[in-house]
């Protein structure tokens, strides 16, 4: 399969797995969205360098100054034309990771669903990972992490969102949530701590 057949089945299977997440099919969707995820991990390194219209440009800029040289060389051919040519079908390296990212983030929100809290926190973190400006991915990392107990890190999420969109209601909400949990912990691990000393 080329570069360019499997990119093509990484954006079919995402566009499955939401068509599949609408109906309700979490697990289809989870499904969809795991495919898309192994078979993007095998384009790693094989993405183009530069979006579709600069590289057109370069290649037309390239045949002009062929066509100048055929001019004076009666018997020229164009050799490996289709080489020079950018493959349009392979995703450049930001088409690639922002894709990637919402397949994470897509995958981690059917795992939240689906109770697999350590496997939709590590989706999140893959995602923050790859675009560190989704609010999406910070807000789901913050909703596993508060499922799991692990406050600190959820409140380090939440605050990241209104980091990056202050008026963020959803994230204030949920980092009043978690700022309440921690005072609730911080007092009874005080009760705790006086009735071991009294």
């Amino acid at each position: 399969m080329t570069p360019g057949e499997k990119w093509a089945w990484v954006l079919s299977h995402k566009q499955r797995g939401g068509q599949r997440f609408g109906k309700g099919d979490i697990w289809g969707a989870a499904d969809c969205y795991c495919r898309a995820v192994k078979l993007a991990i095998t384009l790693n390194s094989k993405t183009r360098r530069k979006p579709v219209d600069e590289a057109s440009k370069d290649v037309l800029d390239e045949e002009d100054d062929e066509d100048d040289d055929a001019a004076s060389t009666p018997c020229f051919e164009k050799e490996n034309e289709q080489a020079e040519s950018p493959d349009v079908s392979i995703p450049t390296e930001e088409e690639y990771k922002t894709v990637k990212a919402e397949l994470h983030c897509n995958l981690s929100l059917c795992q939240l669903k689906l109770g697999q809290l350590g496997k939709s926190r590590d989706s999140s973190i893959k995602a923050t990972e790859l675009n560190p400006t989704s609010t999406k991915a910070w807000y789901r990392l913050g909703q596993a992490c508060l499922q799991l107990g692990e406050l600190e890190e959820s409140r380090m999420a939440f605050g990241k969102i209104l980091e990056l969109q202050p008026d963020s209601a959803s994230a204030r909400t949920a980092l009043k949530e978690v700022n309440s949990r921690l005072k609730d912990l911080d007092s009874k691990l005080g009760q705790r701590l006086s009735k071991m000393f009294n």
